[in-house]
């Protein structure tokens, strides 16, 4: 019978680990962007976390500061992780699908009232 190795990271105190997000390889325009040229990712999705850690929850997509954390990998060519502490998130994102049969679209964008607003002044 033949043995795995596994490779398991238990984050500590506030620490929490952090899945990544991948960036688009192709601007909006279709052109290839270079990997000297990428900015490093600010999204991700929460691994795991240390057990002072009361502001995520594992499977959380959150948004970070830009050069927060450690980056790892636990073995070549696999996913990039990152490490960080609790007070480096800077909040949960959430996607909801709405009805706009029940829920007036304009009041979810208040630029777009006061665009309005401008217009009827004219």
């Amino acid at each position: 019978m033949s043995k795995l190795k596994v490779t398991r990271f238990y984050p500590k105190e506030d620490r929490l680990v952090v899945l990544q997000d991948k960036e688009d390889l192709k601007s909006a325009g279709g052109i290839i962007i270079p990997d000297t040229a990428k900015e490093k990712p600010q999204r991700g999705t929460v691994i795991d976390i240390g057990p002072e850690v009361d502001n995520c929850r594992p499977g959380d997509v959150i948004q970070y500061a830009k050069y927060a954390g450690n980056e790892i990998t636990f073995y070549p060519g696999g996913p990039e992780y990152v490490i960080l502490r609790k007070n480096d998130v800077s909040g949960e994102i959430k996607t909801f699908e709405i009805d706009t049969n029940i829920i007036n679209p304009d009041t979810l964008k208040p630029w777009t009232a006061a665009e309005k607003q401008a217009k009827n002044k004219k």
